[in-house]
């Protein structure tokens, strides 16, 4: 395999530095037994394993991070109107950082279920690609 360096970025925190850098690798696509297909939603993922003689249906719960980005917002929104100047400044920091770290956990536990899955079944995962669906009809919060 071919490793090939792309980028790198010296970051210094808290008086020491750190160099990050970012390599790319070609690897060869093995042949799969089938495929995963992989929809995702505010609540859950959802999984279909196709295999010749096989189809296997499994939900991901994610509804967790919805929950906890609701509960943040309404954080969010009483830190806005109770206090003011640094102390808001620092709170709202300090939320948004821990409501991340907390989103981040449970997408990423998700994202290790699926690995495994695609790994043990030997399947390829597959997605429709959503780009453009959106538009301005999303609306974020409790509304």
């Amino acid at each position: 395999m071919h490793w090939q360096v792309k980028g790198s970025r010296l970051v210094r925190s808290n008086n020491e530095y750190y160099l990050h850098v970012t390599f790319r690798r070609t690897v060869e696509e093995g042949d799969a037994e089938g495929v995963l297909g992989i929809d995702v939603n505010e609540c859950g993922v959802d999984l279909v394993v196709v295999k010749p003689g096989k189809v296997r249906f499994i939900r991901i719960d994610i509804s967790e991070a919805k929950y906890i980005r609701g509960r943040y917002l309404r954080k969010g929104r009483s830190i806005q109107g109770e206090t003011s100047g640094e102390t808001k400044a620092g709170l709202l920091s300090k939320y948004s950082g821990r409501e991340e770290r907390r989103v981040n956990d449970v997408l990423h536990r998700a994202a290790k279920i699926v690995t495994r899955i695609v790994a043990e079944e030997n399947v390829k995962p597959v997605m429709e690609d959503l780009t453009h669906i959106r538009g301005d009809t999303v609306w974020w919060g409790d509304e």
